[in-house]
């Protein structure tokens, strides 16, 4: 069986939009599994909805996050960083296809110590508010502190863009981003409108630092892999 060439294009296309850093929000780390609801709320005029999803990460650092149908909540792709197999999986889960790439050693890194994390959060203490103009972008950043989360500590932190440059397509230009430590994990990052109420917050909530299900990195039964495109 070989996936049309207009099957090819759109999952490429699919792949290709959830290359991007907001498509993986777990960083591949060995040595600090967890699994948790990863819930995505958005509240725009004609656009309200929430859905939730499975995020998972083991112990050898692999990662499985899925990205919901918008209308039905079940999963419509899912992305697996394979650490031993050092690639990446794109599943379109309609489609029953998937795509492979390569995930090379720069993306791995190892769960802090308990002494390099406490080094890290006596360093976050030590924030305080910056202002930076970089690629067009003027922003400034101001610390929230420390909240716990599921037994974790998470650092807070607001960003207020200024400026943007015109090729941006970043909707809010108030962020405010809470980061797990422990995990090196962004456990909730929250877009604010111009009435400076939540328009888009991605959360992970429930979070069990054990070892998930190894089926989740793994290929389903059925899937068929999509083959590189045809030669020009």
């Amino acid at each position: 069986m070989r996936p049309s060439a207009k099957g090819w294009i759109i999952v490429s296309l699919c792949a290709l939009a959830f290359s991007t850093a907001d498509a993986q929000l777990i960083p591949v780390m060995r040595g600090a599994p967890f699994q948790a609801t990863k819930t995505l709320t958005i509240n725009r005029p004609g656009e309200q909805y929430t859905v939730s999803s499975v995020a998972a990460r083991s112990s050898d650092g692999s990662t499985h996050e899925e990205i919901p149908d918008l209308r039905t909540g079940t999963p419509a792709y899912i992305l697996i960083a394979d650490v031993p197999g050092m690639r990446r999986i794109f599943l379109d889960v309609k489609r029953k296809l998937y795509t492979v790439s390569e995930l090379t050693e720069s993306f791995l890194s190892n769960a802090p110590a308990p002494d390099q994390l406490q080094k890290r959060i006596d360093g976050l203490k030590t924030l305080t508010a910056t202002h930076d103009s970089q690629d067009g972008y003027e922003r400034t950043t101001t610390p929230l502190g420390f909240r716990t989360q599921d037994g974790f500590i998470a650092f807070g932190s607001r960003t207020v863009y200024e400026r943007l440059p015109p090729s941006s397509k970043l909707t809010e230009k108030i962020w405010e981003t809470w980061w797990m430590p422990a995990l090196s994990l962004d456990v909730e990052k929250v877009g604010i409108g111009a009435d400076d109420k939540p328009v888009s917050t991605t959360k992970f909530t429930n979070i069990r630092t054990k070892e998930p299900d190894a089926s989740l990195f793994e290929i389903p039964a059925g899937y068929v892999l999509l083959p590189p495109p045809p030669a020009p």
